[in-house]
């Protein structure tokens, strides 16, 4: 089907990753430049938006948030761009938002709750950190958040790998747990007491 020019834009914040210290420990993440992060396309289908597939950008800047010693997401920014497809032939027309590319912008949101991982391992104080792209990568249903203006969230993916990294400083004995696989592997990762 021909395409037609984007219809408009919009920029929108994507979680990619989250810390849970407890204690006096503290965490923080690290994304650099040319990694890439995979998030949902919004598909209209005359009744409402729908996620149909998802689309990888890879991005040109790099970012270490500092360390925090509360639950934490962190987030950055990816623009999407409004796109119109129409069959001449058969007259029909189907709209999507698709991801473009990341802005450079970044931010987190500071969680007041914690899951409960537990798939554990017990842990020695000092840096721990999750770096390994042959584990599950990181990823969240509702990790763009564009609910206020499609009425839905999309799903947002990030691989772990040398240069997207979790970091803890663990103070004291302690345990990391995953989600349903050990902290070495797992997707997401949480800090937990003895």
């Amino acid at each position: 089907m021909p395409s037609m020019p984007h219809v408009c834009f919009a920029v929108r914040s994507t979680t990619i990753g989250t810390t849970y210290p407890v204690g006096k420990s503290v965490a923080h993440m690290e994304f650099s430049s040319g990694r890439t992060t995979t998030t949902g396309v919004a598909l209209w289908t005359g009744a409402g938006w729908n996620q149909e597939g998802t689309k990888s950008t890879d991005a040109n800047f790099g970012k270490r948030w500092l360390n925090y010693g509360g639950a934490r997401s962190y987030r950055v920014n990816v623009k999407y761009g409004k796109y119109k497809w129409c069959s001449y032939k058969y007259g029909s027309c189907e709209t999507e938002w698709k991801p473009m590319y990341h802005t450079g912008g970044t931010g987190h949101n500071d969680l007041s709750s914690r899951p409960g991982f537990g798939t554990c391992q017990k842990v020695d104080a000092g840096p721990w950190w999750r770096s390994s792209s042959s584990g599950s990568a990181y990823s969240y249903g509702a990790g763009v958040k564009f609910k206020g203006k499609i009425g839905i969230d999309l799903s947002s993916r990030r691989q772990y790998s040398s240069g997207n990294k979790l970091f803890y400083d663990i103070k004291g004995l302690k345990r990391m747990c995953g989600n349903g696989r050990l902290p070495g592997v797992a997707s997401k990762v949480m800090e937990r007491f003895r």
